[in-house]
């Protein structure tokens, strides 16, 4: 309370309690907006108006296993303005493997459903579903697995909450696999058919009929590998879902040698055997008497079929080396191929020596094939 107002003592305190007042106000707009830029600067790229990403649990059901496909649902806690549904944002790992997100949709209460399909094939073709990605996803390729979800969106990684980023992944849809399985059956009784009632798979000599004909080594051989190569194939898109880049050097090796093996052996194949009239024989004595002017030679007659092994094995003269050690590596190259294909999930890299030596053998049997004519 000012005593003395003529000698300008109250103005005097009134000017000082404004000024004090207003640097207080000051003080603390200052020290608001520290705290704010403090706390954006914490947050990163998803902070906002409320707050980001942090969290997700798996929605999925214990008793249904998840397929390429279909729909990964999840529950995020966050930001509920944020737009996730752009899938070009998010990250998805299955026990550490990359997989691809292919759409996200927005669903009710903060879940979403991701769209999840095997990792893309690199830049060379390869699968992305490797020897050591199917080893991590599954070692039990026909079996479901349990696997371990990551989620990423932008550089953020979410944490699951509890324990709730678990599924379980089929790599192989059982229709499918049942698709497969009915294609190659049918496909080899079809094959089995074939050459039992028709001639595809024998010799093309017109002398006999077509049930009366040995079966031919070198299109058994061709048989062989296009049955391996297009049931692998098969197997190959059953499992990763590749298409292009699945074919390499040795599958187009295999079935080129056996196809030119084919063509050559059927080149030299001799023509028909026809009877040959002889003519009369010169009398061997001045006063013999003059052979059969009704004599017959006949040519020697064309390997007969016996039993599907004898006829690989044999030609008309019995069984030979040649023959056999076509057999022996066709069915060891084979079965390397087989083996190959299905632990590395992948057509086998044959080098150049195995291919000498497939040639070098299919070059044996067109040589002696061409002596037998």
């Amino acid at each position: 309370m000012c005593k003395y107002p003529a000698l300008g003592e109250c103005w005097f305190q009134t000017a000082i309690a404004h000024r004090t007042s207003a640097l207080a106000r000051i003080f603390v707009f200052v020290a608001l907006g520290s705290f704010q830029t403090a706390v954006a600067s914490e947050a990163g790229p998803l902070a906002t108006s409320t707050k980001p990403l942090s969290t997700y649990a798996i929605a999925a059901s214990e008793d249904k296993p998840f397929h390429w496909g279909e729909a990964l649902v999840i529950a995020v806690d966050g930001n509920k303005d944020l737009d996730l549904s752009d899938a070009g944002k998010w990250t998805a790992t299955f026990n550490g493997v990359p997989v691809t997100v292919k759409r996200v949709f927005p669903g009710a209460a903060n879940t979403y459903r991701l769209i999840v399909l095997p990792p893309p094939p690199s830049a060379s073709g390869q699968a992305g579903l490797d020897a050591y990605a199917m080893g991590a996803l599954g070692p039990a390729r026909f079996e479901t697995n349990r696997v371990q979800v990551g989620l990423t969106y932008k550089d953020a990684t979410l944490t699951a909450v509890a324990d709730q980023n678990l599924i379980w992944l089929r790599l192989i849809d059982p229709w499918h696999g049942w698709l497969f399985l009915v294609g190659a059956l049918l496909l080899l009784a079809g094959l089995i058919y074939t050459a039992a009632k028709t001639g595809v798979l024998r010799d093309s000599d017109p002398s006999l009929s077509p049930m009366q004909r040995p079966f031919s080594l070198a299109r058994t051989q061709l048989a062989f590998w296009f049955v391996l190569v297009v049931m692998g194939y098969g197997l190959l898109y059953l499992l990763t879902g590749q298409i292009c880049g699945v074919f390499n050097a040795t599958a187009l090796v295999l079935i080129g040698v056996s196809t030119a093996t084919t063509v050559a052996a059927s080149a030299v194949t001799p023509p028909a055997s026809k009877p040959l009239v002889a003519t009369p024989l010169p009398a061997l004595v001045a006063n013999a008497e003059p052979a059969n002017p009704a004599l017959l030679v006949v040519a020697v007659p064309s390997q007969v079929h016996q039993d599907f092994f004898t006829d690989l094995l044999s030609d008309a003269n019995g069984a030979n080396l040649h023959r056999l050690q076509m057999v022996v590596w066709t069915i060891l190259f084979g079965s390397i191929f087989v083996f190959e294909t299905w632990s590395k999930l992948s057509f086998p890299d044959f080098d150049e020596k195995t291919y000498f030596l497939m040639g070098l053998s299919s070059t044996t049997y067109v040589w002696f094939k061409q002596k037998e004519s």
